[in-house]
């Protein structure tokens, strides 16, 4: 690992759950986290993965904000399953009401963050990914050499609030979000505390842990977020937008990868020499066989809001003699009628035919 002076100086905090196992996690410390000396996990039971601690991040929680409530139904349960060794029953996805996961992984990030300065104090930076995260480690350092962590940075993938609260902006933690030492310091020096006084409010609103970070940066910190779009990905690759704007550029992290895709884009990586993979390099670990015409069961994404475009009644004119005519008017008639609808339309790459 090259760069261990500059490494030393960025900490990196990984939120994961007991429910989601140690497989993903152990591949992503080995490939994409091996250069970084002592990452920071965090989860909902404590554990031991190799020389690495689990911490049990929720038991920071104020003992007011968990009686009592559901949110905690499932923290319970596992901490009594802790105590007679029968943890592992819990350590599969399918076992496990997803919602109750969300609902206690709200409680995590706040206390992560203060939890990370009493741990590893006064370093530059705190970067904040999930279990299933493939963090680019040269491009993070080169892309952290632009800014000064001596001031009050968030950075992060900006997603909106849906119900106009305040901020409007937050860092969508499927991304990862950072926060400058600067900051982090200031939270914890000047606002002690923090954490636990939004864990009873966590009670009453049902705010994600992410948007609570920004609404505390903002509210008690007067910090808001910087928009570093594209370069933290929410997406895997599959659902990441590639257009001739991220081609070139790189990127720092990738989310909802296996342990298959975390070692081939650490694979990728290694044989780069140094060099960080841009956007272009994920296309092609990812579809190194191409993309093929047709395919029966795919999604695509044609059909989200976000890409989806206005379809008109075809112009049989348009044809130029290698389409029959007929039938091919309504654009939703078949296949062929389908692919002409995308061909007549300027901005169209790509279209999905959905049969009952």
């Amino acid at each position: 690992c090259s760069n261990a002076a500059e490494a030393g100086k960025v900490a990196v905090l990984i939120e994961t759950t007991a429910s989601d196992g140690l497989v993903t996690l152990s591949t992503q410390l080995i490939t994409s986290l091996r250069c970084v000396a002592e990452p920071l996990v965090f989860s909902d039971l404590e554990q031991t993965i190799g020389r690495h601690k689990i911490h049990n991040v929720l038991s920071r929680v104020a003992p007011d904000a968990q009686a009592d409530n559901p949110d905690f139904d499932l923290y319970r349960m596992q901490q009594e399953l802790l105590v007679v060794g029968q943890e592992k029953t819990l350590l599969s996805s399918h076992a496990v009401n997803q919602s109750a996961v969300i609902n206690m992984h709200r409680y995590k990030y706040l206390h992560m963050v203060e939890l990370a300065w009493k741990l590893q104090p006064h370093r530059d930076w705190y970067v904040i990914i999930n279990h299933d995260t493939y963090l680019s480690w040269p491009n993070l350092l080169r892309f952290l050499s632009y800014y000064d962590p001596k001031q009050p940075w968030y950075l992060g993938r900006p997603e909106k609030t849906l119900d106009g609260s305040a901020p409007r902006y937050y860092g969508l933690g499927d991304a990862g979000f950072i926060l400058s030492g600067a900051l982090v310091r200031a939270w914890n020096v000047n606002h002690k505390g923090l954490a636990s006084r939004y864990d009873l409010r966590l009670r009453e609103e049902p705010w994600s842990g992410d948007f609570l970070v920004a609404k505390a940066l903002l509210d008690d910190l007067k910090t808001r977020l910087t928009d570093v779009l594209p370069i933290l990905q929410p997406n895997e690759p599959a659902a990441v937008p590639f257009n001739d704007e991220t081609w070139c550029k790189p990127a720092i992290t990738l989310h909802k990868l296996d342990s298959r895709q975390l070692d081939a884009m650490h694979q990728v990586e290694m044989s780069m020499g140094g060099d960080g993979i841009l956007f272009r390099d994920v296309y092609n670990t990812s579809y190194f066989a191409g993309f093929p015409f047709e395919r029966a069961d795919w999604d695509n994404l044609a059909e989200d809001s976000g890409y989806a475009l206005a379809v008109v009644p075809n112009d049989p004119e348009r044809a130029r003699g290698q389409w029959e005519p007929k039938d091919l008017i309504n654009p939703h008639q078949n296949f062929m009628a389908c692919e002409l609808a995308c061909i007549q339309h300027d901005r169209c790459f790509q279209f999905s035919l959905l049969t009952k």
